[in-house]
């Protein structure tokens, strides 16, 4: 989806130096909290990704 491609980007732009990722806009969630473990998840693959 839009939200891994876009932190993907950000990623491998910035990467060798101290990144910071934080969930800024929480209006998307959409009174869903499943979708903030999701976001969690997706953060933490692509990390995996860039730095493994």
């Amino acid at each position: 989806g839009q939200v891994r491609k876009k932190l993907r980007e950000a990623l491998e732009i910035t990467k060798g130096c101290v990144v910071e990722v934080i969930m800024k806009d929480n209006n998307t969630i959409g009174k869903n909290p499943e979708n903030v473990i999701n976001w969690v998840r997706i953060a933490k693959e692509e990390i995996n990704k860039i730095y493994s």
